[in-house]
């Protein structure tokens, strides 16, 4: 469950949005620019000269030119031509990554404010050259800054363009899986081990190249690339890098005043050499497929695999016998090995016979994951590299299990956990050698607040027990290779209970109280504050917010969620009564629709049961603000209760709720609440912001429970 801060906004703040409204761009995430207003960015020294190969590095990438928008391909060089291959339909950005010999792609569109309005996800068969399929989107997840594929795992990682989160993307469908948050990065590219790597822009406004870690999203500095990033208003535009097959160096393509500026990373030091600028003003998706090959060149190695061997590594394969056309015997010079996006090999193998079995120990691998390139040197020329990895050294901890917290004989919280026994690559681990940090949230952020503990409990004496808060705790694992994985949170009240009276009206759009928790529980379900219904329309009952359970637009029927108030004591209560206002609105019978809201109970910590008779549907009168007491009388001289309003949505209409109060009620019955209508006319725009001088427009007008639209001409 997850606290409402501080208006109760009840949509997940980090990836998933309602259909129709798929989400918006995070600040830092920039479409393509129009112009190029910038002045010329002063070019890194040229790379080295390229080095004698049977296969040129390739890509192809999603273009803009005057021309519109196109499939390109190009060979890497010092003077990049960029080749037609197809037409690709407008959109405001792209970001998507080759799959073997077909290519997945995000289109999206925004509006003005970065508002993302529309979301298709499509296929391409790249040698056929036509689209396979488009899948529109209901929400903005698969929206990305870059798109990588990692051939080890099969999955496709993306960073999100809505969040500074590491995404997994379904292929097939363009849903996302799974999400760990990581630095703000405007590119992501794997290598053919699984190795991910990311360029973000520092304050200084240049790229800096870091390792990313795929389990955890923890990312590493490797260096400056030295290279200026075009930008506006302090954001960049998008950028995109992948690696070769054919030499398993990392390209990156960013715009620049003049065009789209190729660069080759060095990922050992992170600096980028300038090779050409493409004559296009973005060039965005960057990927490669497989290579050509010079005829009679040989074949690739067979049967490759990297293992832990001791205190080293060993690569294992079989020399290919043939050429890799098949036309007769492999014609070999060498087998050369080279580690990471290494020039030179780690190791040759010279001569070397075709079709033989061969070993190599890499005695001085480094801690994490190693990636090794074979390739087999013949006369004609190189074969494709083969691609092989091992992790080596201390794993990375998963997260610790059985997290919770609960009170202290002081009050203060003690979390307890227990210790993680395996890596997140798999290996095994020690747990006497793990240390543990623990993180609170209490306002949406979580700090982390304890470090270096070698006990699996901790209690928190830093909380402040003066006020009511629902606290979350992580708790994360230390090993020699860095930081695990966090695992889930563990909740807890602190803090004093609400004596009765208790009144929340939302009197100035916000909870006066907290903390207000909501749980969405079925199909992405969700309460929030807000002062304007769609359908029925009304303001709020009294005050300028209430709570609105959507079930009008973007959501689906059978969609759930639960709000609940802060903790009450009872503990002076004799009668306990609960009371709040409920809107009603009868459009006819072909109107009915099965929205509904149950009212529910949870005392002293236990799961919530639904209050009799406190089932409400929205159409089942025409007496619009209406309100509501329920005894809660067998809940007498309990300590811990929260009231819970369940709403069960048929994707028909709004339910709305405001006004609710709890008080001790002795004599069974209370005066209802002063009925406001003598109450001043309050105007507000169509989003919901009070205007206090309305000019010519449409605005709402509340006075008392009336609501109306209005036209000021």
């Amino acid at each position: 469950m997850k606290h409402l801060l501080p208006a109760i906004v009840m949509a997940a703040a980090t990836l998933t949005a309602a259909a129709g409204v798929p989400g918006s761009l995070k600040p830092g995430a920039r479409p393509a620019p129009a112009s190029r207003a910038e002045a010329p960015l002063a070019a890194p020294a040229r790379a080295e000269a390229q080095a004698a190969a049977a296969a040129r590095a390739g890509f192809h990438a999603v273009t803009a030119a005057d021309a519109g928008m196109k499939l390109s391909s190009f060979t890497v060089g010092y003077s990049a031509t960029l080749t037609d291959v197809m037409d690709i339909d407008y959109a405001s950005g792209y970001a998507g990554t080759a799959i073997g010999g077909d290519f997945y792609y995000c289109a999206f569109t925004t509006n003005s404010t970065g508002g993302i309005t529309a979301v298709d996800w499509r296929c391409i068969d790249v040698a056929a050259r036509a689209v396979k399929w488009t899948k529109p989107q209901t929400t903005a997840n698969a929206v990305c800054m870059d798109i990588t594929h990692d051939p080890t795992t099969g999955a496709l990682y993306g960073i999100s363009a809505m969040t500074d989160a590491l995404v997994t993307i379904d292929p097939a469908t363009g849903t996302v899986t799974a999400a760990v948050e990581t630095l703000p990065f405007y590119t992501l590219a794997a290598d053919l081990g699984g190795n991910l790597y990311g360029i973000l822009m520092q304050s200084d406004g240049t790229g800096a190249l870091y390792t990313v870690n795929r389990l955890t999203g923890g990312a590493v500095k490797i260096g400056d690339t030295g290279v200026t990033m075009l930008s506006s208003g302090g954001a960049a535009y998008f950028q995109t890098s992948a690696f070769s097959r054919v030499d398993g160096r990392l390209y990156w393509l960013t715009p620049s005043a003049t065009g789209t500026d190729l660069y080759r990373v060095d990922i050992a030091t992170g600096r980028a050499a300038a090779l050409c600028t493409l004559p296009a003003l973005e060039a965005l998706c960057m990927f490669d497929l497989p290579a050509e090959q010079a005829a009679g060149s040989p074949a690739p190695v067979s049967g490759a695999s990297a293992t832990v061997d001791g205190t080293g590594i060993k690569i294992a394969f079989d020399a290919p016998a043939t050429s890799a056309d098949g036309s007769g015997p492999a014609s070999l010079r060498s087998i050369d090995i080279y580690r990471g996006g290494a020039v030179e090999p780690l190791h040759s193998i010279a001569p070397a016979t075709p079709g033989k079995a061969y070993t190599y120990l890499d005695p001085a691998p480094a801690a994490g994951i190693n990636t090794y390139r074979i390739v087999a040197v013949g006369d004609p020329g190189e074969s494709l590299p083969a691609y092989v990895t091992a992790f080596y050294g201390d794993d990375y901890p998963q997260a610790p299990g059985d997290v919770e917290a609960g009170p202290g004989d002081d009050g203060y919280p003690v979390v307890s956990w227990t210790a993680p026994v395996k890596g997140l690559n798999g290996l095994d681990l020690d747990p006497a050698g793990l240390t543990y940090n623990v993180y609170r949230d209490t306002d949406g952020t979580p700090e982390q607040i304890a470090t270096g503990l070698s006990a699996i409990s901790w209690r928190d004496a830093t909380l402040d027990l003066t006020r009511q808060a629902m606290t979350y705790y992580y708790v994360s694992a230390v090993s020699a290779a860095g930081e695990g994985a966090r695992s889930a949170a563990a909740g807890i009240h602190t803090g004093p209970a609400y004596r009765l009276p208790f009144e929340e009206t939302f009197a100035d759009g916000n909870p006066a109280t907290a903390p207000w928790t909501m749980q969405s529980l079925a199909l992405g379900g969700a309460w929030e504050v807000g002062i304007v219904t769609t359908a029925p329309g009304t303001g709020p009952y009294t005050g300028a917010g209430m709570l609105i359970f959507r079930g009008f637009t973007g959501v689906a029927a059978g969609a759930e969620a639960r709000v609940v108030t802060p903790v009450l004591t009872f503990e002076d209560a004799d009668a306990p009564a609960l009371r709040f206002h409920f809107y009603h609105a009868d459009f006819g019978d072909d109107m009915h629709f099965d929205d509904h809201m149950l009212v529910e109970v949870s005392a002293d910590g236990g799961p919530f049961e639904p209050l009799a008779g406190a089932d409400l549907y929205q159409y089942t009168a025409d007496t619009r603000w209406t309100e509501y007491t329920f005894s809660l009388a067998r809940y007498a001289r309990r300590s811990n209760v929260r009231i819970g309003f369940h709403g069960i949505s048929a994707a028909g209409m709004d339910l709305a709720l405001d006004n609710i109060r709890l008080l001790d009620d002795p004599a069974g019955i209370s005066a209802p609440a002063p009925d406001p209508a003598d109450a001043p006319a309050e105007y507000y725009d169509l989003q919901g912001r009070r205007v206090a001088t309305p000019s010519r427009g449409i605005y709402i007008l509340r006075q008392g429970p009336a609501t109306r639209k209005v036209v000021i001409r």
